[in-house]
């Protein structure tokens, strides 16, 4: 049984300033295996330097790539799905959000270890190809970054 802790993590909306978000899909898995950068942060690191490891190991943007746009304002912690907790992680993470822009003349790759594949795709898309976990932090995220269109009552 995992310790009842929760990993401090970092995760990343990535935009392209037309809207889009980065995804990543992660290495041998099908639907639902896109997700936003993030990673934890290690003994004695600042979540803005983790930041920047983080994005800088699992898309190839380095700090000159991208401008930070807004950090969330507090921590967000979410439980992972009982077969999905180790030793590593605990009960599941406690995480602090950035959102940045991708420079003109960068682009994102998949580090090959962790993701495969890297796409641009709506706020939208991004949630609905998330794992259902990570969903509400992601629609947490991205409606405080005013990046998500707010819903339509249907008439």
């Amino acid at each position: 049984m995992p310790s009842a802790f929760f990993r401090a993590n970092v995760g990343c909306v990535v935009t392209d300033g037309a809207g889009r978000v980065l995804v990543l899909r992660r290495c041998g898995r099908g639907a639902g295996s896109w997700q936003f950068p993030q990673g934890g942060i290690e003994d004695g690191e600042e979540p803005r330097t983790a930041l920047l490891r983080e994005l800088a190991e699992e898309t190839g943007l380095g700090a000159d790539a991208v401008e930070l746009v807004r950090e969330h304002p507090s921590w967000i912690a979410y439980e992972l799905p009982p077969e999905l907790r180790s030793a590593k992680v605990g009960l599941g993470q406690v995480q602090r959000w950035f959102v940045v822009r991708v420079l003109p003349d960068h682009a994102p790759r998949p580090d090959g270890v962790e993701f495969d594949a890297v796409e641009w795709v709506a706020p939208e898309e991004a949630l609905a190809r998330a794992v259902e976990f990570r969903r509400p932090v992601y629609a947490e995220v991205l409606a405080a970054a005013g990046l998500l269109t707010p819903a339509r009552p249907s008439r």
